[in-house]
């Protein structure tokens, strides 16, 4: 390793020994979870898991409103002022 990080040096990145091993670490570790994400068996068909097709799906800002609506439907009570007309 110490070898990649003196060719590092000499491309003209400057970085502590210490901060270059940090770095690798962090690759490794994200490297790592990707295999066990790839390794795990798929759940559904690709339709249903948009990552299995190779398509990233774009992040949803409202997915925990959405999330809290779906289960206020399976909970017993559900009141929506709105709905009835009781907000100004």
């Amino acid at each position: 390793m110490s070898e990649v990080w003196q060719a590092l040096r000499l491309d003209g990145i400057e970085t502590t020994y210490g901060q270059f091993r940090t770095y690798a670490w962090r690759i490794r570790k994200r490297l790592g979870s990707r295999q066990e994400q790839q390794n795990r068996p798929e759940s559904g068909t690709e339709e249903q898991n948009p990552l299995a097709a190779g398509v990233t799906p774009k992040p949803d800002p409202l997915a925990n409103i959405r999330r809290e609506q779906r289960r206020k439907l399976t909970s017993g009570f559900n009141y929506d002022a709105a709905a009835t007309g009781d907000v100004e």
